[in-house]
């Protein structure tokens, strides 16, 4: 549908995992939209509590209008990344927004972010957000970037400050799917790899809106996000790797270029933090890229991470590199 047409069908995508003290409270907030046209697509990845169940009894007994909108989607758990691209699959709409079932919505998140679409012909909008903590709500405002400071948007987004890769407070155009897009396998920054694609397909058509719309739950102890910090970054660094190698020797203008030194560098000191060496080895470009590097050349990395980068990689050449 083209920019100024009314009422655009969106495709909301939902992986489902565990997530049963919270699934009832989210689908209130989704099935209560003030948008009028939803496709709801749920993805039951393999999960071992109720959260279907209750997910169905709050469809049936609550919003039972809207079961015809709905999608499910059964497969054994295979992890995040695998459902959303399954969910992908079954979306219909010219917008596809793809959230996360233990956070919330405001009720007119939707409608809102629908109409800035609209309204600037953009094929990705991005919204503030709330974190919605233990004993407190804490308002996160998303950098804005004017088009000739576009560059600051991707080292932000790699270096995760001021603007991030979150799927759920991006309204994004279907199309965009359909360009080339490598897709991560675990599921710390998977979306990080793929908004960095989406974003570079995207051009000049971006759009901020200047309001929190979202909840970000951050008391959920099974989320992706609170696994322990040594598997964090050796999963951010296996994605980030894999989107590199993704488009390596690709012709042409890719998502990367221009930022190749901060990607690598963020890559290795993930690596290396991680204690994941074997990812040298995998890659051995990336060792070579970052000891052939001058160590006085500023990167994205504070100072403190660039020095145990650089220093554990002369150890690991010197002493464990066969």
């Amino acid at each position: 549908m083209e920019p100024g047409n009314a009422s655009p069908l969106v495709s909301v995508v939902v992986p489902v995992y565990n997530v049963c003290r919270y699934i009832c409270h989210f689908a209130r907030s989704l099935f209560s939209q003030t948008y009028p046209e939803i496709q709801f697509v749920f993805v039951n990845d393999g999960t071992k509590d109720d959260s279907m169940e209750r997910l169905r009894k709050v469809l049936q007994e609550e919003f039972p209008s809207l079961e015809p909108r709905v999608t499910v989607v059964e497969q054994p758990n295979r992890g995040l990344p695998a459902a959303r691209r399954r969910g992908l699959q079954e979306v219909r709409g010219d917008f596809v927004l793809q959230v996360d079932s233990d956070d919330w919505m405001e009720p007119d998140m939707v409608a809102v972010l629908v109409e800035e679409a609209l309204r600037t012909g953009s094929d990705l909008v991005y919204c503030d957000y709330y974190k919605e903590k233990k004993s407190k709500t804490e308002t996160c405002t998303e950098a804005v970037y004017p088009e000739e400071h576009r560059d600051d948007m991707f080292l932000d987004l790699i270096h995760g400050r001021n603007f991030h890769g979150y799927f759920w407070n991006k309204l994004v155009r279907t199309s965009l799917y359909d360009n080339y897009l490598v897709y991560p396998t675990y599921g710390m920054r998977e979306d990080l790899t793929v908004t960095l694609q989406l974003l570079f397909y995207a051009g000049d058509r971006i759009s901020h809106v200047a309001r929190p719309l979202y909840h970000y739950r951050r008391t959920n102890a099974d989320a992706v996000s609170r696994m322990k910090l040594i598997r964090r970054r050796r999963e951010s660094g296996r994605n980030m790797m894999l989107l590199f190698d993704g488009w390596r020797g690709r012709e042409g203008r890719t998502p990367l270029t221009g930022y190749e030194d901060a990607f690598l560098m963020q890559a290795a000191y993930y690596g290396v933090a991680s204690r994941d060496y074997s990812v040298f080895k995998q890659y051995p470009y990336l060792l070579e890229y970052v000891l052939a590097r001058p160590t006085f050349k500023p990167t994205g990395l504070r100072r403190g991470r660039q020095t145990v980068l650089n220093f554990s990689l002369w150890l690991y050449r010197r002493f464990h590199r066969t």
